[in-house]
């Protein structure tokens, strides 16, 4: 497009196509190597000394109800969802959160 929105309509369709940026990806693939990991002994040993055995130190959630993102004011938990996201992006690219 000439009057320079090609950008903004594209960024739209891949949102769109994509459904948003953030996922999250399974460090097992195989059911019968999972499943020892949810024994009651295992469990038991997480509850107490988490960080060898679970990635607790590395997660964040970021919440909004969408009535002040930031340089856009009150736009609404649906439209403020993007930013987040985009937020949780650079956690993950910056600090690999």
């Amino acid at each position: 497009m000439k009057d320079g929105r090609h950008i903004y309509t594209h960024a739209l369709q891949l949102h769109a196509f994509y459904t948003g940026k953030i996922h999250i990806e399974l460090g097992f693939h195989d059911i019968y190597k999972l499943k020892p990991q949810f024994t009651e002994e295992n469990l038991r040993k997480i509850a107490k000394e988490s960080s060898p055995y679970s990635k607790t130190s590395r997660l964040s959630a970021i919440v909004t109800d969408g009535t002040s993102i930031l340089g856009y004011g009150n736009i609404g938990p649906r439209a403020g969802l993007p930013v987040m996201e985009g937020k949780s992006l650079l956690f993950k690219l910056l600090g690999d959160v």
